[in-house]
């Protein structure tokens, strides 16, 4: 868990205030309203897989990456090697279809929020069971936003949103990873409706950094060796 330095009132936080909202947009935010129901998509590019799953992904891919090496013929060998960079696009959507298959596709993958409940993507993300996660409004104790801020230059400071912890009335803690979750949205629609909500300090996950290097490693270690199989045919 993340590891905080102060908790702060949300109260203070505008929904117009920059240094939460900046870039921001809601589709349909002009026209919110008491009653809004509102959908925030869910993207799961970088859903963990299985460890198998990962590892044989990246042996296949580092395999096909250096496979122009055996070939004897060095103009088959060259062209093998620079068609090898479609890996890139070709990884992506075989990681898409796994997690897909390991976290179910007929689910929408999105938040909605409401002025009475809070709607989750059940999974093995939040340790919940696959489909619908409901979280009463009057079950919610508090939502503690954490964020880490970062000063820039020309804009001042920013802070950016790397989890968000519902605490329950029961005792249960829920934690929505920036990783995984459309949060700076979500907090954004927590403080519309007047959810109880407070901020505290804190810094990225290690399960988000490692999920980060999982996805990334694949792609750059095949990549590597693509370019030095190229320029050894240069």
């Amino acid at each position: 868990m993340k590891q905080e330095s102060g908790v702060g009132n949300a109260d203070a936080v505008a929904l117009d205030d920059k240094r939460w909202f900046f870039d921001f947009r809601i589709k349909g935010m002009s026209k919110f309203n008491d009653n809004s129901v509102v959908k925030l998509a869910v993207t799961r590019l970088f859903y963990p897989l299985p460890l198998i799953s990962s590892l044989l992904i990246l042996i296949v891919m580092l395999g096909i990456a250096a496979a122009p090496l055996s070939i004897a013929d060095d103009e088959l060998a060259r062209t093998f090697a620079l068609a090898n960079f479609a890996l890139v696009p070709i990884y992506f959507i075989v990681r898409w279809v796994l997690i897909r298959l390991h976290y179910g596709s007929k689910l929408a993958q999105q938040c909605i929020v409401s002025r009475d409940k809070l709607i989750l993507p059940g999974s093995a993300i939040i340790n919940k069971p696959k489909g619908e996660y409901v979280i009463e409004r009057e079950h919610i104790k508090r939502a503690k936003v954490i964020y880490k801020s970062r000063h820039a230059r020309a804009f001042g400071v920013r802070n950016h949103i790397v989890g968000i912890e519902f605490i329950l009335q029961s005792g249960e803690k829920v934690y929505l990873d920036a990783l995984y979750f459309p949060l700076k949205q979500l907090f954004y629609m927590l403080l519309f409706f007047d959810y109880p909500v407070r901020t505290a300090h804190g810094q990225y996950s290690f399960k988000s950094l490692l999920a980060i290097v999982f996805t990334a490693f694949p792609v750059l270690a095949s990549m590597v060796i693509c370019a030095a199989v190229v320029e050894s045919f240069l």
